[in-house]
């Protein structure tokens, strides 16, 4: 699904798309969270926070912003959570994340 242009300030969606974003829908907010971080990616976030971790999209986008924001222990945080949720649903495999003696993290998969 491609961003409409009409949802922009000037568009003539953009009262709809504000409608969305206040009853919760996810997809809306979403949108909406992209949209701020084109002017201010804190305010993005804190758009976009109660899609975490159940918006995949929107997950993703918070970690990022944080992550370009020099936040990295929220980013891993909120990268987690995403992990956590979809395992618990049983949507992904989960992964094993043994350390190696340098501290370094050694990725590998494992099929439930």
């Amino acid at each position: 699904m491609l961003i409409n242009f009409e949802i922009c300030l000037s568009g003539k969606f953009r009262e709809f798309l504000l409608k969305c974003v206040s009853t919760g829908n996810t997809d809306a907010v979403y949108y909406e969270g992209l949209y701020a971080a084109t002017f201010d990616v804190e305010h993005a976030i804190n758009i976009l926070e109660p899609n975490v971790p159940r918006h995949t999209l929107s997950t993703l986008a918070v970690g990022v912003f944080n992550v370009c924001l020099g936040e990295d222990k929220e980013a891993s945080k909120v990268f987690w959570s995403l992990l956590q949720f979809m395992t618990t649903l049983g949507q992904m495999p989960y992964w094993n994340w043994p350390m190696s003696l340098s501290g370094d993290c050694l990725c590998s998969w494992r099929h439930i």
